[in-house]
């Protein structure tokens, strides 16, 4: 399916469990870039790493150790466009 979404920029709180990381699969799966937000360090640069293997179109890095402002998460995710970068 179709969205439309395609290199637009998601952030998504709970991204690595849950809902959270089911719409960051799909939004992955539409070509979207991903600021995925979590409490658990390990776990989201797992999944992170995860979706973006199954995505094959973008990359991934590590990014913040410490919590962001919802503003600084968009600015990330517009700077690292083709990234999927995990916040914790």
């Amino acid at each position: 399916m179709d969205l439309e979404l395609k290199d637009k920029v998601a952030v998504i709180t709970g991204g690595s469990v849950g809902i959270g990381l089911a719409v960051a699969e799909g939004l992955a799966a539409e070509g979207v870039h991903l600021v995925l937000a979590a409490r658990q360090e390990d776990r989201v640069k797992t999944e992170a790493k995860r979706v973006t293997e199954s995505s094959k179109s973008a990359q991934w890095e590590s990014s913040q150790t410490s919590p962001l402002p919802l503003e600084q998460k968009r600015s990330l995710g517009r700077r690292r466009l083709n990234s999927v970068v995990p916040i914790f």
